[in-house]
């Protein structure tokens, strides 16, 4: 879009998605510093039992991403993402209000419903409005500082709201914010209008079954198995089932007509590559904060407020790189950015390995945190490649395909991590290590694993992510 006349409009589009983007990724990580002074006040017991305050907005989030993208691009994005926005506001007004542990789960689960349709349908409106090139990765930037700066925020506030004020308010927070997006929302945001209902006479219910539940029973099984182990029969077969379903998807794709997910996506442009990179580069990246609160808390024995405000330096320097990295991908391109940020991320995970049981955080964890710093933004790298090339009226698809795999990712890791991470602490457990040594050698082997990772999205990213020529296409705003 060339009118300056657009520009203001622009800025305030922008402004309202990344808001609602704000609320999605805070109330991914806000929850986890509440879980222990929820679990007093609702009188849960076992770990088990109180991992669901993650697991249900979860499974919701990720299960419903891709049906999510495919009805926005039907009935319009901007009626999905008021349908999201809606059903996070309210979802989160009955989880603060809640009195029961079971009524908070199912309301956690509206919660990661909302979710995924806000996130599917904001993002691809991003795609349709902004102009691939300096415009969409400036949007992008401030997209991914959102999101990035979300997660860390997210601990911190978590900390703060729930020592000084008490647990119920990290839901009623979402509200007044929901409201006002709702408010606003219809003034600016464009109606990026949708394909019609007439297109759900071919609308594919049994796609839309498998893949629900298909995602749904791999992230749960995923969510076991740090808990049940890898080899427990529950966890096999519940991976089983999941694979069983996801296949049965993929051959009803292949033979209807109207496809709920056009498998031929994933070889338009860098769709499939930067699928997996973002599975592999997000879902490591969303452990970081999950294992250094774990470290600071239970080793350094840090309070949850000042261990959220120890991440603090991470956010900081995240907003200021992502504003160098908007140059160098218009100058350089995303591919050769992303590489150097997953060297740095690797460099970053390996710098971690000197986390002792003792130590200082200013002279061990903060030299650490500036490292990954720089390079933690490498998935606004692997976003713009993932949309590169693609037209507008894909990009609900889109969307939908690339959040499912980022948000498949985060449970994934996680559970491969901590299992190592569990496996390495029992084992150094066993050979008469205190329990603070043991835990910090669990760690030091999550962190190895999480390496390896990177360096695998690195190799990916060097022989199969394509630099795509930017072909502006006219801009949907109206």
């Amino acid at each position: 879009m060339e009118s300056k006349k657009y520009i203001f409009h622009e800025n305030i589009i922008l402004l309202i998605l990344a808001a609602a983007a704000l609320m999605d990724t805070l109330d991914s990580f806000i929850v986890n510093v509440a879980m222990p002074t929820i679990s007093k006040s609702l009188h849960i017991s076992g770990d088990n039992n109180l991992q669901w305050l993650i697991t249900a907005y979860g499974l919701a989030f990720a299960g419903f991403l891709i049906l999510a993208g495919r009805l926005s691009d039907i009935y319009g994005k901007r009626k999905i993402f008021i349908t999201g926005v809606t059903l996070f506001g309210v979802a989160s007004l009955l989880a603060g209000l809640s009195s029961t542990f079971t009524l908070l789960i199912i309301c956690r689960g509206f919660q990661g419903l909302g979710a995924a349709f806000i996130s599917a349908s904001a993002l691809s409106s991003l795609i349709s409005i902004f102009e691939e090139g300096k415009a969409r990765n400036r949007a992008m930037i401030i997209w991914g500082t959102v999101n990035i700066g979300g997660a860390t925020l997210g601990v911190v506030f978590g900390g703060l709201i729930t020592q000084y004020i008490n647990w119920h308010w990290i839901f009623f927070f979402n509200v007044p914010i929901s409201a006002l997006i709702l408010c606003v929302t219809p003034f600016f945001v464009p109606k990026l209008s949708g394909r019609g209902i007439a297109s759900l006479k071919k609308f594919d219910l049994l796609g839309t079954f498998l893949v629900t539940s298909g995602l749904i029973t791999l992230i749960y099984g995923l969510t076991k198995a740090p808990s049940y182990g890898w080899s427990d029969h529950k966890v096999t077969e519940l991976l089983v089932a999941a694979t069983i379903l996801l296949g049965a998807f993929i051959v009803n794709e292949l033979k209807v007509p109207e496809p709920l997910l056009n498998l031929s996506l994933f070889r338009k442009g860098n769709v499939g590559a930067a699928s997996i990179l973002g599975l592999l580069v997000t879902g490591v990246g969303g452990t970081l904060l999950f294992f250094l609160s774990l470290y600071n808390q239970q080793v350094l024995g840090y309070s949850p407020v000042k261990a959220g405000l120890s991440l603090l330096p991470l956010l900081v320097l995240l907003v200021a790189v992502l504003q160098v990295v908007r140059k160098l991908l218009n100058r350089f391109g995303y591919k050769k950015v992303i590489i150097g940020q997953l060297i740095l991320l690797a460099i970053g995970y390996l710098s971690l390995l000197r986390l002792p049981v003792g130590g200082q955080y200013i002279n061990y964890e903060l030299p650490s945190l500036i490292i990954l710093g720089l390079g933690v933004p490498a998935g606004m790298g692997i976003t713009l490649a993932a949309t590169s090339g693609i037209k507008n009226k894909e990009s609900g698809a889109v969307s939908g395909v690339y959040n499912t795999a980022t948000q498949i990712g985060g449970p994934l890791m996680l559970a491969i991590l901590s299992t190592i991470a569990a496996t390495y602490t029992t084992k150094y457990a066993a050979a008469n290590h205190t329990n603070l040594a043991s835990a910090v050698h669990g760690i030091h082997a999550a962190f190895i694993a999480a390496t390896a990772f990177i360096l695998l999205a690195t190799l990916l990213c060097v022989f199969i992510l394509k630099q795509l020529p930017v072909k502006p296409e006219k801009s949907s705003l109206v």
